[in-house]
C-alpha cells in the first residue's frame, strides 16, 4: 500500500429503524472500486432496530445488587439489559465489564444510551455484526457497481489505560486476519509456526535439522520412527530417534552415518575381547544415550518421557518423540529366513533377498500422546525424505487418520531415478514398487495436499499434480544442513 485516504461522508440524516442504510451511504459518497466503507456500529444498531426501553425490563436481583456498587449508580434496569447481553460478568465493582455473547469483552457489553430518541432507550450492538457487514457490502455493491469491503466498528475503552480505540465488530469484503505464519520478517527470521516433521533417521533426520535451524524455539516437533528399535546387551537402542537427536544437538557422525562425532569404541572392543559378538557398533558415547535410556525407563517412564529427558539433556530447543510407547519391530522376510532391521542391515549388509516386509506390533501400537499433540497442533506437517516403507510407513500406520490432508506435504527422497542415501530404490524395486516420485506421490495421496519434488524431476510434476497435490520443485539436495530446503518449503506452504 502506496496511499491511504480517509473521507467523511457528510450529509446523512438521522437513521431510523428499517432505513436502507446501503442506499443513505451510497446516495452521499463517491464509492470506487476497493473503498473499505466503514459504519459506527450505533448507525446500524438504529437501522437494525436494535433498541430497548427500560420501561419493559424487570431489574433482576443479581442487577439490583450490582447496580449500586458502580461508579455511574445506573438504573438496575439498565444493568439487567447488560446482563441479558453478556455471556458473563468480568468486572461488577466500580465499572461492569462483560463478555458479550458475540466474545467480545466491554463495558457495558455494548449496551449504550447515548445519541438515541429519549432517556428511557438504549441501542444493543447488532445481533450478528459479520451477517449485517456483509448484507451491507452486497447491497452497496449493487447499488454502486463496485466491490467495495464493509467494516462495522465500535469504540471500546483501553484496559487500565486512558482513551479508547476502535474495534472492527464485523466485516465484509475484507480479510480479517492476514496469515503470516512460516513467511520471514524484514530481517530474515521466521514468523512462529507449528511444524510437525515425520522423519527416520537419514533424509527425514537431516530435514528436522534444517527446519530446527530456521524456526524459533519450541515451534518444531519430530516424530521420530520407533520400529527399527533394537536390543542389545539389555539395552533399547532407537536408532531413528537417537539420530535426530543427534543432528539437532550438532553432534551426529556424518562420516559413519550413525552416532555422535569422535567416537571411541573401548566398550565394544571389551566385549568382544570377552566373546560377544559385536557387528553391531555402539561408540562409547552412544552407549551413554542408551544407558541413560535405559535407567529413565527402569524408574517407570515411558517411551516419550525418556526421549524428551535426552532432548533436555542434549538442550535442543526443539521436541523429539517417538511414534508410539508401544514397541513396533521391523521384519524382513528374506530367502534366508526372518530378520531385524539390524540384522539385515548391518549384520547381512543387505545381501539376502527381500521377500516382504512385516511390521511386528503394529497392529495394537497407539500413537504417543505428544505426538497425537503435535498432529493436532501443527500448521504444517512434513513427512521427511526418508525411507517410505521402512521409515516412514510404520509412523503412518500408527497416526491411522489423525493426519489432517489439507496441512500435510511430503519430500521425495528419490531424485533421477535413485535415493542419495540408502536403498530406498532398490527395496522398492524388491517390492514390485515403481522407485520414482510419482509411485511415492500414489502412496502419500491421501495423506498429503502437497508434494516436493526435485527440480531433476520436473518432468514429473504434471503427473504428480493430477493426483491432486499442489507441487514444489526446487533443490532438494541437503548440502547446507537443510535448512535452504526448510525455508522453501515454509516459504511455499504458506
Amino acid at each position: 500500500m502506496r496511499r491511504l485516504e480517509v473521507l467523511a461522508v457528510e450529509g446523512l440524516p438521522e437513521v431510523h429503524p428499517g432505513d436502507d442504510l446501503a442506499q443513505l451511504i451510497e446516495s452521499h459518497a463517491s464509492l470506487v472500486d476497493g473503498d473499505v466503507v466503514v459504519v459506527a456500529q450505533k448507525v446500524v444498531s438504529k437501522a437494525e432496530g436494535r433498541f430497548r426501553r427500560l420501561s419493559d425490563v424487570t431489574a433482576s436481583a443479581e442487577a439490583e445488587r450490582i447496580a449500586p456498587l458502580l461508579i455511574a449508580a445506573p438504573d438496575p434496569r439498565f444493568v439487567q439489559i447488560v446482563l441479558d447481553e453478556s455471556a458473563r460478568v468480568v468486572r461488577s465493582e466500580r465499572i461492569l465489564i462483560t463478555e458479550t455473547r458475540h466474545g467480545f469483552v466491554s463495558a457495558n457489553g455494548g449496551v449504550d444510551h447515548s445519541n438515541v430518541p429519549g432517556d428511557d432507550v438504549v441501542t444493543l450492538l447488532p445481533e450478528d455484526p459479520d451477517a449485517s457487514a456483509r448484507r451491507l457490502c452486497e447491497r452497496l455493491r449493487e447499488l454502486a457497481g463496485v466491490n467495495v469491503g464493509v467494516v462495522i466498528s465500535d469504540t471500546f475503552g483501553r484496559p487500565w489505560r486512558l482513551g479508547i480505540v476502535n474495534v472492527a465488530l464485523g466485516l465484509a469484503g475484507v480479510p480479517a486476519v492476514r496469515d503470516l505464519r512460516g513467511t520471514f520478517d524484514d530481517e530474515g527470521g521466521p514468523l512462529p509456526l507449528k511444524v510437525a516433521v515425520i522423519a527416520g533417521g537419514t533424509g527425514g533426520a537431516k530435514l528436522a535439522a534444517g527446519f530446527d535451524g530456521v524456526l524459533p524455539a519450541g515451534d518444531l516437533t519430530v516424530i521420530a520412527n520407533t520400529a527399527d528399535d533394537d536390543e542389545f546387551w539389555g539395552l533399547l537402542v532407537c536408532p531413528d530417534v537417537d539420530a535426530v537427536i543427534y543432528r539437532l544437538a550438532g553432534v551426529f557422525n556424518e562420516a559413519a552415518g550413525y552416532g555422535q562425532k569422535d567416537e571411541t569404541f573401548h566398550a565394544l572392543d571389551a566385549l568382544r575381547e570377552m566373546g560377544e559378538e559385536t557387528w553391531f557398533r555402539i561408540g562409547d558415547k552412544d552407549l551413554a544415550t542408551h544407558v541413560l535410556r535405559a535407567e529413565v525407563l527402569r524408574r517407570g517412564a515411558t517411551l516419550t518421557e525418556a526421549t524428551l529427558e535426552l532432548c533436555r539433556r542434549f538442550s535442543l530447543k526443539s521436541r523429539v518423540v517417538p511414534m508410539s510407547d508401544d514397541p513396533v519391530r521391523t521384519r524382513f522376510v528374506t530367502d534366508r529366513g526372518v530378520l531385524s532391521l539390524q540384522q539385515y542391515f548391518v549384520r547381512e549388509h543387505l545381501e539376502p533377498a527381500l521377500r516382504a516386509i512385516d511390521f511386528d506390533g503394529l497392529e495394537s501400537a497407539r500413537l504417543s500422546p505428544a505426538a497425537a499433540a503435535a498432529l493436532h497442533e501443527a500448521d504444517l506437517v512434513v513427512i521427511g525424505p526418508s525411507n517410505p516403507l521402512i521409515s516412514i510407513d510404520p509412523v503412518l500406520g500408527v497416526i491411522g487418520d489423525r493426519l489432517r490432508r489439507g496441512v500435510a506435504v511430503a519430500v521425495s527422497p528419490i531424485i533421477g531415478g535413485r535415493a542419495l542415501k540408502g536403498p530406498t530404490v532398490e527395496m522398492m524395486r524388491a517390492m514390485d514398487l515403481d522407485p520414482s516420485p510419482v509411485e511415492l506421490a500414489r502412496r502419500y495421496r491421501d495423506r498429503c495436499s502437497g508434494f516436493v519434488l526435485d527440480a531433476h524431476d520436473l518432468h514429473m510434476r504434471e503427473q504428480i499434480e493430477k493426483l491432486d497435490y499442489r507441487v514444489l520443485a526446487c533443490d532438494t539436495v541437503m548440502d547446507d544442513g537443510g535448512a535452504r530446503l526448510a525455508r522453501d518449503i515454509l516459504r511455499w506452504s504458506t
